[in-house]
């Protein structure tokens, strides 16, 4: 999912055939993407601060990569390196896992963006 779908998601489309019922007072599609926005740039700020983000969704964290240390030829003798790495992982909740291996799930989301992207790739040819 990305940001595009998010602000699709809490802004509903004025097109198709719902065009009648479309309410005035949902949130439009400028301030639905800068609410995504501000939710995406606090969680990056907290990540950059080495915070745990917990969402209903899962939680985000910062891990430290253990790597040996480089040693490398520099100035004319061995000088060594040790590289301090970053990561973030992600761990979906309880209720967001796929109970099938193979990634993309069998959810009615990964249906549809699966259906999309036939749709695109036939579009290209």
């Amino acid at each position: 999912m990305t940001r595009r779908d998010l602000v699709s998601a809490v802004s509903p489309s004025r097109t198709g055939s719902d065009k009648s019922q479309w309410d005035p007072n949902e949130l439009r599609r400028p301030k639905a993407e800068a609410a995504v926005n501000v939710i995406f740039d606090s969680i990056a700020a907290a990540l950059r601060k080495g915070e745990k983000v917990t969402l209903p969704i899962g939680t985000f964290q910062v891990l430290e990569h253990t790597r040996a240390p480089l040693r490398r030829w520099i100035l004319g003798r061995v000088r060594v390196t040790y590289a301090k790495r970053r990561y973030i992982q992600f761990t979906p909740a309880e209720g967001w896992r796929d109970e099938e291996p193979g990634g993309c799930g069998t959810g009615p989301a990964a249906v549809t963006w699966r259906a999309k992207y036939l749709v695109r790739q036939k579009a290209r040819k």
